[in-house]
């Protein structure tokens, strides 16, 4: 029997406890040790009653000299089989030569989090993070943006009011996209110091998709949405297919499901899908999630 893959949980094949130390290349060798070390500790580190690192990193979330660290802990909560959520940012202080806890973001009894994106939005010192917890079989993923306004205070920006189904998010060119799988659904941006809200359209999904091969696109009428574009479609390995809105100027939020017969001949990275194994691979494919299925083949050359 061949094993079915969605490709809507690919995220959860990220490592539990990344250490992403890309933002302290700009420090010399003896500070970029300072900052590892640091995170090579907090690691290993807890928190009182039970709390253990999930994800681990450096980020210019005031803008300084040096990066802050950023933990997510968590800990199962036994009694509302839920999850309890600390996130804590430290500040390095050269002259002191000490790291001291200068933001710290709590949440109880919900799903698991990640840190789902990090980049700049307002200019080219500060970083943002888009934190969030994602539950339930369909995704759902609630973005909380983390960061200064001023470079004085960390804070949480914003909350979105709404869950995203197979949520994803991500700040590019001073933009942070937000949306379903490969849809994106809101585009936030600043003004001065005030953040921004627009619609997503099929122009942002092929923003976020990066250079690829082929698009798969879709459209709604007559209240369903459908898959408009070729169900036989053929790549060259390393080539990459995006599903995009048909329209770029369309801001239907599209909400679709790709459920692969699990031969790993494509693969999700960020907003597209590489053909990394040649052969045939075949999706079934609900462009309304949960809702009518088609029928797509893959093949790669």
């Amino acid at each position: 029997m061949k094993k079915t893959i969605l490709f809507t949980t690919a995220g959860l094949l990220i490592s539990l406890l990344p250490i992403q130390m890309d933002s302290a290349a700009a420090l010399s060798k003896s500070e970029n040790k300072i900052v590892d070390k640091q995170l090579a500790s907090l690691k290993k580190s807890k928190l009182s009653g039970g709390y253990k690192p999930i994800d681990v990193r450096s980020v210019y979330l005031l803008g300084g000299k040096y990066p802050e660290t950023f933990v997510l802990y968590e800990r199962f909560n036994s009694k509302t089989y839920m999850n309890d959520v600390i996130g804590k940012a430290q500040k390095y202080d050269a002259k002191k030569k000490k790291w001291s806890t200068v933001y710290t973001y709590t949440d109880r009894d919900t799903d698991y989090y990640d840190v789902e994106a990090k980049g700049k939005m307002m200019d080219n010192k500060k970083e943002q993070l888009v934190i969030g917890p994602t539950g339930g079989s369909g995704g759902y993923f609630t973005p909380i943006l983390l960061g200064s306004t001023d470079g004085k205070k960390i804070k949480k920006i914003f909350e979105a009011k709404e869950s995203y189904g197979f949520g994803k998010a991500v700040i590019r060119d001073k933009k942070l996209y937000v949306g379903s799988m490969t849809i994106v659904h809101d585009v936030y941006s600043y003004k001065g110091t005030k953040l921004k809200h627009r619609d997503g359209t099929g122009a942002d999904d092929r923003k976020v998709a990066g250079k690829v091969s082929k698009y798969m696109t879709l459209d709604r009428y007559a209240g369903y949405t459908y898959l408009t574009s070729p169900h036989n479609i053929s790549l060259k390995k390393g080539q990459s297919v995006a599903v995009v809105r048909e329209y770029k100027d369309d801001t239907t939020p599209y909400v679709y499901r790709a459920l692969s017969s699990g031969e790993g001949r494509l693969k999700m990275e960020g907003y597209h899908f590489k053909a990394v194994k040649t052969g045939v691979e075949r999706w079934t494919f609900e462009p309304d999630a949960y809702g009518e299925a088609d029928k797509v083949k893959f093949t790669i050359r």
